[in-house]
This record gives structure tokens, C-alpha cells and sequence, in this order.
């Protein structure tokens, strides 16, 4: 695995960064850096955009090719970073099957998106992205990357054991998505199957 760095954006959410952190402390392959990109916003506009983009700054600033965005408020399992150790010439990989699980209304579903992958489950080589032109104001900066993406050698795989939590808190993210949460889980069976207990407390705790 080629030394790595972690962006992980974030915005007026400390309890969900505290626990974004003890899971990268956990991880089996651990990054060089871990880039927190908090800042006082400048306006309530989604701003995700520049955040990820100064942390590929930080990254070539520190001689660091490989990176890997890692969100403040979802589920990622120890072994996640070993899931795509074998990237050698490598340059966009991701997860093109995601799994997202919202809190409040005990629901979750599949997103299923071809060529590309969320932002929570996507890595780069910051050499691969020297012409990219990042978008303004919007939630969809992982939509622009993998159509940068498509012009470069990419991996996917199908299945890396993290969870995208919607959770509605906070000024930006984990309010929803464009997909049908269309599997139930009124008990909350699926979700403690899904998680380690001390996530499973921590998700219950919002």
C-alpha cells in the first residue's frame, strides 16, 4: 500500500469528528496525515467543495499522491483502507455500490452508481487531479470528480463494509439523498448487525 493521507471535511460537527477520528485511529493501514479541514464558514452555502480542495493542497504540499476522503459522520470498519491496497497505477478508486442508513427514520437503502463512487468512499492521486476545476457551491463535488475520473485509470469494488449515515444534523450533509430508503428496520436489527456496538451507541447518542 503506497503511503497514504486522509481529507476528512467537516463543518460544526466536534462529536461526529471525535468519532470520525477514533475510527481512523483504528484502522489497520494508517494514513501519513489525517487533513481536518474545520473552519469558521464564511456563509451557510455548501462549501464541501473547497474544503476537500484545500486538503489535496495540504497533501502536495507534503509530498503525499494518495488520498483518501474520509466524512466526519459515517461508518467505516477497520479494515476499510485494506480494502484497496492493491492500487498501483491506480489513479480514481471507489465503491460503486453504497449503502446508506438513516437514523431518524430507521430506514436504508442501496445506491447504485456505475463508473463512480460518494465522496465518503473515494480515493485519488492528487497528480490526477493538477487540471481538475472545482465547482462551486454544491453537495456534488464527487459527481465532478469521477467525470474528471473517467479520462484516467480507475478501480472499483463492490462491497468495502462502510455505511453512509444520514442523520439531519448540522449546517451541511446527513439531511438525505436522491435515493428511496426503502428497507425498514424498526428495530434496529439490521443497523446493530451492520455496526460494532460502540458505533452502534454512538449512532443511538445523536
Amino acid at each position: 500500500m503506497d503511503p497514504y493521507a486522509i481529507i476528512t471535511p467537516t463543518r460544526d460537527r466536534p462529536k461526529m469528528l471525535e468519532f470520525c477520528k477514533y475510527q481512523v485511529s483504528k484502522f489497520l493501514i494508517q494514513p501519513e496525515k489525517h487533513y481536518i479541514i474545520d473552519y469558521t464558514p464564511k456563509s451557510y452555502s455548501v462549501d464541501i467543495s473547497e474544503r476537500v480542495k484545500l486538503g489535496v493542497e495540504m497533501a502536495k504540499k507534503d509530498g503525499i499522491d494518495l488520498v483518501f476522503v474520509i466524512e466526519d459522520d459515517d461508518q467505516y470498519k477497520p479494515d476499510y483502507i485494506n480494502k484497496f491496497e492493491d492500487l498501483i497505477g491506480i489513479d480514481f478508486a471507489g465503491v460503486d455500490n453504497t449503502i446508506y442508513y438513516h437514523i431518524k427514520n430507521r430506514t436504508w437503502g442501496i445506491f447504485s452508481h456505475p463508473f463512480r463512487a460518494s465522496l465518503f468512499q473515494t480515493a485519488f492521486r492528487v497528480s490526477a487531479m493538477s487540471k481538475f476545476r472545482w465547482p462551486g457551491h454544491t453537495p456534488f463535488v464527487d459527481i465532478e470528480i469521477w467525470k474528471h475520473a473517467r479520462n484516467f485509470k480507475t478501480k472499483f469494488i463492490s462491497d468495502s463494509g462502510s455505511i453512509g449515515i444520514k442523520h439531519g444534523i448540522g449546517k451541511c450533509g446527513g439531511h438525505g439523498h436522491s435515493i428511496k430508503f426503502n428497507k425498514k428496520d424498526p428495530d434496529l436489527s439490521w443497523l446493530k448487525s451492520n455496526v460494532s456496538e460502540e458505533s452502534f451507541k454512538f449512532y443511538m447518542s445523536l
